[in-house]
């Protein structure tokens, strides 16, 4: 054989050793992308603490405490009083979502002086689906399991407060399990309570009857396969489920979550305090319940307006005008609300004098109130939730507007919600 030959044949073997030990390569990295080692799991998890830790550490570094509110520590089941005003994330995977929420919690956590919890958890494979996700007044656990509503997935909270996310196709058939029956007598407004768990594109239907509060039910990721079911009597306000064990166990516990959601109601008192100095006391911006109790210095004045009751998240508004209320008027309006910030309360109000018209007569002895000029003031700020007071100042040319707005939370009985708030009334 000629020498040519010898070294084409060279190559030709060189080649396929080649291509042998590269094929050999791809399978193994074939092999270790389709099936993770328990090392891998749990250097996942172990990544996402340290993402938990490092978002914590980089919101601390930019985040500006409250000096409202008193440092504190919660836990896993306080978290369905946390509530979130809004999260808001256009064309989001639910990582990216899930991502916002976290960072949103922690942000409210610091402004508001809690110390924000370490979640470790893992998230399934193949979420690539985008969406808008705009929720607004949700809860933590609201809104987390809204985002697991929305890309088909599967809560569970665990005994040592973390979370499963488990994709529901890819779940067993719930009937795998012993079926057994329960009955539940709803609250009446029961379609308003599973609201908040679906996206604005989507709607909870219960009027039909059992099929469509069926649907509802399966996103949660129940009703599963043959032999299990939902019936439900609008107009006895009954609900039967046949299920397993573990799915009625975790209907019991939605449904006591929404035996304790009782409406709460906002009583303002608002006072207008005038004075030809500054008052050290009011200068804060904010009272406690013990010191709404101090005294006024001698040379200020207090004017009581009336008082206003309004539900979380909604205004309301002291008005004593003259003239058309939708144009040409003079007098003052003075509108309030406050809606949830976590533990604690968001509070806006704005307040507004047109001067033209007969002096307003305000508080017991019908003092004359008026200034020279028009004065548009808005304010917002965050707040514990029990009783407190919030300041805004307003300049004039006469010395300071002091509005001072005492905020307290009522249940359906008119009863305060927290019972230290009548403490020394």
């Amino acid at each position: 054989m000629s020498k040519r030959w010898l070294i084409v044949a060279g190559l030709v073997l060189l080649s396929a050793l080649l291509l042998f030990f590269k094929s050999s390569r791809d399978r193994e990295e074939e092999k270790n992308v389709r099936a993770p080692s328990t090392k891998s799991q749990q250097m996942t998890a172990s990544g996402r603490q340290q993402a938990s830790k490092t978002r914590a550490d980089h919101l601390r570094a930019m985040v500006t405490p409250s000096p409202n509110f008193e440092p504190g520590e919660h836990k896993v089941e306080d978290l369905g009083d946390f509530t979130l005003p809004e999260l808001k994330v256009p064309q989001a995977t639910f990582e990216e979502a899930l991502d916002a929420l976290l960072e949103e919690y922690t942000f409210i956590c610091l402004r508001t002086r809690q110390e924000p919890l370490d979640f470790r958890f893992e998230v399934p494979e193949g979420l690539d689906q985008r969406q808008d996700i705009h929720l607004t007044n949700r809860s933590f656990q609201q809104a987390l399991q809204t985002l697991a509503i929305a890309y088909g997935l599967k809560l569970n909270w665990k005994e040592d407060g973390q979370f499963d996310l488990v994709k529901i196709s890819d779940l067993p058939p719930s009937n795998k399990s012993p079926i057994q029956g329960r009955q539940w007598a709803l609250p009446s407004n029961f379609k308003n309570y599973l609201e908040p768990y679906m996206t604005p594109n989507e709607s909870v239907a219960t009027d039909e009857g059992s099929t469509d509060i069926s649907t509802t039910l399966k996103r949660f990721g129940w009703l599963r396969g043959d032999e299990v079911s939902v019936e439900l009597f609008p107009t006895s306000s009954q609900l039967i489920m046949r299920s397993n064990r573990v799915e009625l166990a975790e209907l019991y516990q939605l449904m006591e979550t929404f035996y304790g959601l009782a409406p709460s109601q906002q009583i303002f008192s608002n006072w207008m305090v005038t004075s030809p100095d500054e008052i050290a006391l009011l200068e804060k911006g904010f009272l406690t319940l013990a010191e709404l109790d101090e005294a006024m210095p001698p040379h200020a004045e207090v004017l009581s307006l009336p008082e206003v009751v309004a539900r979380r998240g909604e205004s309301a508004e002291v008005s004593l005008i003259q003239g058309d209320v939708e144009s040409d008027w003079t007098g003052l309006t003075y509108s309030v609300s406050s809606e949830g910030y976590g533990f604690g309360v968001r509070e806006s109000s704005r307040f507004e004098y047109r001067p033209g018209g007969e002096p307003i007569q305000l508080g017991e002895n019908g003092t004359a109130f008026e200034l020279p000029s028009q004065v548009v003031k808005e304010n917002s700020d965050i707040a514990p939730p029990q009783r407190h007071a919030l300041v805004e100042r307003i300049p004039t040319d006469q010395g300071v507007l002091y509005m001072v707005t005492s905020t307290m939370a009522i249940d359906v009985t008119g009863r305060a919600v927290y019972p230290e708030d009548l403490a020394g009334e």
